[in-house]
């Protein structure tokens, strides 16, 4: 891989001797750390790393219209969902709205009348 595919504070590499790759990053004492992300492929690398900065990867004072909706409801599920008791409706719910807002939609985009609309659309 020629060039480094970075996600935020993470990248991608190898170690040396090594063709598993990893996910990479710089502590807050700026030691870098690395975690497997169980493949030598590296299109697999990227999705796998792609799929662990969505559910994972701190995301503070980030403006309403540059954090994806689908994101969100991603996250929740990923961090919260297992633990509901209600798991499979709550599922069900994150379904729904990414089918409604679709897969560009941001927070910004949750508007009030765009919530009307979507209790229009699920009844």
């Amino acid at each position: 891989m020629s060039t480094r595919f970075r996600l935020g504070d993470y990248w991608l590499e190898q170690r040396k001797g090594s063709t598993v790759w990893y996910r990479a990053w710089r502590d807050a004492t700026g030691c870098k750390q690395r975690a497997s992300l169980g493949t030598r492929d590296p299109d697999e690398a990227k999705v796998a790393l792609a799929q662990w900065f969505v559910e994972n990867a701190a995301m503070k004072d980030q403006a309403p219209s540059y954090v994806m909706l689908s994101t969100v409801l991603t996250r929740y599920m990923h961090q919260h969902g297992d633990a509901l008791a209600s798991k499979d409706s709550a599922s069900r719910g994150a379904d729904l709205w990414n089918e409604f807002f679709g897969p560009s939609a941001t927070v910004a985009d949750v508007t009030i009348p765009r919530q009307e609309d979507f209790l229009k659309w699920l009844a």
